[in-house]
């Protein structure tokens, strides 16, 4: 660490106050801490080596949310989005994942909902339905006689 007042090198990263002039380092972070907000210095916080990042908003995650509400094409808007946050940089590592999640599981439902319109499409019952031949009269009491 540097000293701000005299500018040589203090060798104890951790230390209160330098070694050599005795000046107090806690005062000049509070200094570069309380300037102007359009001046404020944001420090990383660190924990077990690694640089913690800034946790993403309780107002962002509803926002993200909020875009389902948009008529009509909050949907498309929606997957879009989550294209866009699950491949730029700049978006915090939380919401990537979590976006990467929603993509995968809209991924897997829209495939067995794909699976699940062949089975129906390709069902008998589907068939006498739409022939107009289906006898509902039949059906019904073949649905009682299996409760009995």
């Amino acid at each position: 660490m540097v000293c701000n007042t005299c500018g040589r090198q203090v060798h104890s990263e951790e230390a209160n106050f330098c070694e050599y002039c005795g000046s107090s380092f806690k005062e000049h972070m509070n200094a570069a801490y309380h300037t102007l907000p359009q001046q404020r210095i944001e420090v990383p916080i660190v924990m077990g080596g690694m640089v913690k990042e800034k946790p993403v908003t309780f107002l962002n995650w509803l926002g993200s949310y909020a875009l389902l509400l948009i008529p009509y094409v909050g949907w498309l808007v929606f997957l879009t989005m989550l294209f866009v946050w699950s491949f730029t940089k700049n978006t915090p590592d939380s919401k990537k994942n979590w976006a990467r999640v929603n993509l995968i599981f809209t991924a897997v439902m829209i495939i067995l909902l794909i699976v699940y319109l062949i089975i129906i499409m390709n069902s008998g019952m589907l068939r006498d339905i739409m022939n107009g031949t289906f006898d509902y009269n039949d059906y019904y009491n073949s649905l009682l006689q299996g409760l009995e």
